[in-house]
């Protein structure tokens, strides 16, 4: 009987139970069982044939061994298991930095606003500092502004890979812009 080449014989009997009821069965699986006990997973493709009266004659079959397709199956499906996993912990990482960035700019721009700040007032004091404390001032706040700016960036990239920076369009110089 045809169920008996088969490891589930409950199964291949309703292949042939489907092929009559339906009049064909298309990419049914079975396993296949060989008589020294090796198994191949099978895409068992069915029809019925009948004769000119229309009288059922037989069943037509045919099976593929589909068993390396069904590994790659498997391993496709564990690689996008695992690419998920990937993903994941790239998210999670991602996250972590980007929180990292914006809390260390507000810490590294509370004192620099400080230093800027003092700055600013010993230049302005009286009396007026000498040139040569002037230009030790004026290097401070260059060097304060110019880091204030570069954290202002790390906190505008930490915004955009949040998706939390609003845009705006402005009208914008194009000379200017190619001059900078």
């Amino acid at each position: 009987p045809f169920k008996n080449y088969f490891t589930d014989p409950g199964r291949a009997e309703a292949a042939i139970k489907l092929v009559l009821r339906d009049k064909k069965v298309t990419n049914y699986e079975l396993t296949a069982r060989a008589r020294d006990g090796k198994t191949t997973v099978v895409s068992y493709n069915a029809t019925t044939f009948y004769d000119r009266d229309r009288k059922l004659q037989g069943v037509v079959a045919a099976a593929r061994d589909i068993t390396e397709r069904i590994h790659l199956d498997h391993a496709m499906q564990e690689q996008n298991i695992e690419l998920k996993r990937a993903r994941g912990a790239a998210d999670k990482a991602n996250l972590a930095k980007s929180d990292f960035l914006s809390s260390m700019s507000h810490e590294l721009r509370s004192p620099l606003n400080a230093i800027l700040g003092f700055a600013q007032l010993i230049s302005s004091d009286s009396p007026s500092p000498t040139p040569s404390q002037a230009a030790s001032i004026d290097q401070i706040l260059h060097a304060g502004w110019y880091l204030l700016e570069l954290i202002n960036e790390i906190l505008d990239l930490a915004q955009i890979e949040s998706g939390r920076l609003s845009l705006s369009s402005e009208p914008t110089s194009l000379a200017e812009v190619m001059v900078e």
